[in-house]
């Protein structure tokens, strides 16, 4: 996988040739990702108007960022690459 790190409230992930899932117990508000190498993509947990969601397909240099609103913690989001993505959180 990778080494997570956290100085000063950010943490900070590089993950390679792997998933992670991003969950409640991460305690993050705001999460921006990018891929670096390879291939990639990411996908929610949670479903609009019924509709399940569907994997994302990430693109080399750009950065994805994901909030939640008015303080809300983040669940539920999966990142997967053949290649590596660097992540940062707080």
């Amino acid at each position: 996988m990778g080494i997570a790190q956290t100085f000063q409230g950010i943490w900070s992930y590089e993950l390679n040739n792997n998933t992670i899932t991003i969950d409640s117990s991460f305690g993050l508000t705001i999460i921006s990702f990018v891929l670096t190498s390879g291939a990639g993509s990411f996908q929610g947990s949670l479903s609009a108007s019924g509709i399940p969601s569907a994997p994302i397909t990430l693109v080399v240099g750009e950065t994805v960022t994901l909030t939640g609103d008015n303080g809300f913690i983040l669940n539920g989001i999966t990142i997967t690459t053949t290649g590596i993505v660097s992540i940062v959180g707080r």
